[in-house]
């Protein structure tokens, strides 16, 4: 059985809430391919017209939207399948922090939600 879950403006948790970061969709798609490639993810899809992705382990599916709110900033918002019963929003949930980890080593992380964006 699958569970959905997804980022967005309003999440209860900082992890489930959009992060902003100085860069634009390309430069974080490569970000995100690099990630991919060190952890052992598989790339589904990049769509650089639609600014979207998807990645995936062997339990879950991230799909990934990049939101370019000016030239040099740029949210990453996902939706999630993950085919977990027990514990399946705890292994989202580090890979997702993982991720933002990663993003924030390569580019400069601007604010968690659109209102605490620099």
């Amino acid at each position: 059985m699958a569970y959905f879950f997804e980022t967005g403006e309003e999440g209860k948790q900082l992890t489930y809430i959009t992060h902003y970061f100085k860069t634009n969709p390309k430069a974080m798609k490569n970000s995100l391919i690099e990630f991919c490639k060190e952890n052992k993810l598989s790339v589904i899809d990049f769509n650089d017209e639609y600014n979207e992705g998807c990645i995936a382990t062997d339990k879950i599916i991230l799909n990934i939207s990049f939101n370019q709110i000016s030239p040099i900033k740029t949210g990453i918002d996902f939706n999630i399948e993950a085919d977990y019963f027990l514990f399946g929003r705890k292994n989202v949930t580090i890979l997702l922090e993982k991720i933002y980890e990663y993003l924030d080593k390569k580019h400069q992380l601007l604010g968690i939600g659109l209102e605490n964006v620099k």
